[in-house]
């Protein structure tokens, strides 16, 4: 018989606040997409962290414009 075992990774939106569980079968997040399901903003995990999701608007410059 085999057996998963499963971590619970505890952090808060980066939005809202709401203190949020996620389980994981690793020990740590080292990244990965969450949407809170309070107020439905997409954001990242990184080690263990949540973090605001960067935005897709490219850096100035790097766009061809002068």
């Amino acid at each position: 018989k085999i057996q998963l075992a499963f971590y619970d990774c505890r952090v808060t939106c980066p939005y809202c606040k709401t203190a949020l569980i996620f389980t994981s079968p690793a020990q740590s997040v080292l990244l990965a997409s969450r949407t809170c399901p309070k107020c439905g903003k997409e954001f990242v995990i990184e080690n263990d962290t949540a973090v605001r999701k960067p935005s897709r608007k490219p850096p100035r410059g790097t766009d061809g414009s002068r």
